[in-house]
């Protein structure tokens, strides 16, 4: 059953434990970074959003403060910065394509010796919905302890073609359907369950909540109980709740249950 929460701190067991999370996956990363990084800031704590892959820098409104690598190699004014506002956005620096490039694994460590929490967008989906990873994909942090992937409901019902899968050879294979058959909830459910789908790359110790974003856009025909019940049911045993959000205006989150939790519960060390 779908619970409604309050927010997406709630939703995803956000506690200080928690010191650094990854969201990979397609449909919604940069705007679940941003806000989960809001509300963890509105509790008082430190936090640092960044990316190990590409990212647009942030727009008005979703991050108070930009701090580039190439200017300040040591992040020496990021304590200053983080004084004045407790949400900071590190890149390494602005590419010719306009995105922030990524940082790498020692950039985080500093990091953590700054802040409280770390919000990684680790992966590229190129505005598309939803994708399967590449070998070399997703660049997630080592000392990672919450893992969320990331797809977009708007996906379902949709043909598997270009226009909505990133990744779409990949896809198909993990899927196991043929380029331009429909995408249904038990092809996500697929990509859940699959070794090379969702959850690849995701380092054992790290706790796993996927999130299901785009409810909003959600085709009428599919039931979202019936999707997310279909999910569960090819899931990992490691994975114990998946998160429900339209995280546009207004934006809206549900919790659906899905048993006790066998996997890592986190906890990465500096506080």
């Amino acid at each position: 059953m779908l619970v409604r929460t309050g927010s997406l701190v709630s939703s995803f067991q956000i506690d200080p434990s928690i010191r650094v999370v990854a969201l990979v996956g397609a449909g919604g990363k940069t705007s679940g970074m941003f806000r989960l990084a809001a509300e963890i800031a509105a509790t008082g704590r430190r936090v640092v959003t960044t990316t190990t892959t590409k990212i647009f820098p942030p727009a008005a409104g979703q991050s108070p403060a930009l701090l580039l690598l190439d200017k300040d190699p040591r992040l020496e004014t990021l304590p200053r910065l983080l004084a004045d506002t407790p949400h900071v956005t590190v890149g390494r620096n602005l590419l010719s394509s306009g995105k922030l490039d990524g940082i790498s694994e020692s950039d985080l460590e500093t990091i953590l010796q700054l802040a409280d929490v770390a919000v990684v967008e680790a992966d590229g989906a190129a505005g598309r919905p939803v994708k399967a990873p590449e070998p070399w994909e997703p660049v997630i942090p080592a000392v990672v302890d919450l893992v969320i992937p990331v797809v977009g409901l708007d996906c379902v019902g949709k043909p598997a073609t270009g226009a909505t899968v990133f990744r779409l050879e990949r896809f198909l294979s993990v899927v196991g359907i043929r380029e331009g058959e429909p995408i249904t909830p038990f092809a996500l459910a697929r990509l859940f369950a699959g070794p090379e789908g969702a959850l690849f790359r995701v380092p054992s110790r790290a706790r796993v909540t996927p999130l299901l974003n785009k409810i909003d856009l959600l085709d009428s025909c599919y039931p979202i109980e019936e999707v997310t019940a279909l999910i569960q049911s090819h899931m990992e045993s490691r994975i114990n709740r998946i998160v429900v959000s339209r995280l546009r205006e207004p934006i809206e989150t549900w919790v659906y249950e899905t048993g006790p939790v066998t996997g890592g519960t986190g906890g990465s060390g500096n506080s």
